[in-house]
Parts: C-alpha cells; structure tokens; sequence
C-alpha cells in the first residue's frame, strides 16, 4: 500500500474495492461483540456528547505517531468523520458536537481545519495544546476500530470513499452535513451486515 503523503491513488471503482473492506470489518467487529453480548463502548460520561472534537483529533494525532503514520489534515478530517458516523450509528448519540460541512475534499470539521491549516498536507507529529489526549479504555477500544478499518488508507483515499456516500453525497457545498443523515447512512450499513 502507497503511504505517500503526496501522491494521488487512483483506484479504479474504488468505492466497491474499499468500502467492502471497510464495511466487512465493521460487521466483523460488530458481530463479535454481538456475540459475545458486550456493549460497544462503556456508558457515557457526559450528558450531551461523549467528547470534545479536539481531544478526539488529538488522539488520532498520537495514535498516528505511535503506529508510525502520522495523519495529514485531511486525513485526520475523515478519521473524524467515520468516528462520528460509526459513534452515532452504535449509541444514538454524537461523540462529538462539532458538525461537518460538505467541502471539495469530502466532510471537514471547519473547527479542526482551522487549527491544523498550517501543516497543508503535511503529516501532523504533535497534538495541540489546547486538547487533551483521551485516555479512557471504553474509548481507545472504539477509537482503535476506527483505526483498524480507516488508518491504512490515506487522506485522499479516504476523501475519495467519502464523496460516494451519500450524506456528503446529498448534502450542500459548504453547509452543515445533518447528524441525522450522517446516523441513518452508518445506520444502514449497520443494517446491512446482519
């Protein structure tokens, strides 16, 4: 697998390539825990959301740099992105407040766009200062799923499976992508695998 920074992959119908892949570990992974009748994630902590963007980004950031494949912005977007759809889909809450918007490149979090602009597409080596790094065991669990089935893959990869979804899909150039579209659409994949 290309893990250049720098070089646009062209994959020819990479949504069936790809996202059979990334559906068939979510499945896998959902079914084990069916199976073995535990819970996705421990029980929230937070009444509104389980967490800050930030320190969701922030743990991306180091769990980048532990596995030797720092994300890239655009990267770290979609990790965000996926997180919250898979987060949504299995607990009918949001792991985070922050909304995304439809940009060129796929879903974006304008608020962690803006703190990481600088580094363009360069890899992101060190967290920032004004999040934290989450710790919690429930947590890393799920955030290490989202791992496994997205981290091999690029920012432009990613982009590139997220533009035949259809939350990005259906949704307007520089507006709000809904939550609710964003839940029914991992929703439904969910649906699919059982």
């Amino acid at each position: 697998m290309l893990r250049s920074y720098d070089q646009t992959i062209k994959i020819v119908n990479f949504g069936d390539i790809m996202g059979n892949r990334v559906i068939n570990k979510v499945f896998i992974y959902i079914n084990r825990v069916i199976k073995k009748k535990e819970k996705c994630m421990s029980a929230p902590t937070k009444t509104k959301t389980e967490y800050n963007v930030l320190d969701v980004a922030n743990t991306f950031i180091e769990m980048g740099i532990d596995k030797n494949f720092p994300v890239t912005n655009m990267k770290l977007q979609k990790l965000l992105y996926y997180a919250q759809g898979w987060y949504l889909a299995l607990t009918n809450k949001p792991l985070f407040d922050d909304d995304f918007e439809k940009w060129d490149f796929g879903p974006v979090c304008p608020v962690i766009y803006e703190k990481f602009k600088d580094k363009k597409a360069q890899p992101i080596i060190c967290t920032d200062i004004d999040g934290d790094v989450i710790t919690n065991e429930g947590f890393l669990a799920f955030i290490s799923k989202i791992w496994e089935m997205y981290g091999d893959y690029t920012g432009i990869q990613l982009s590139k499976l997220s533009h035949i979804e259809s939350p990005w899909i259906e949704a307007d150039f520089y507006r709000i992508i809904p939550k609710q579209k964003i839940k029914d659409f991992f929703c439904a994949k969910l649906s699919k695998g059982k």
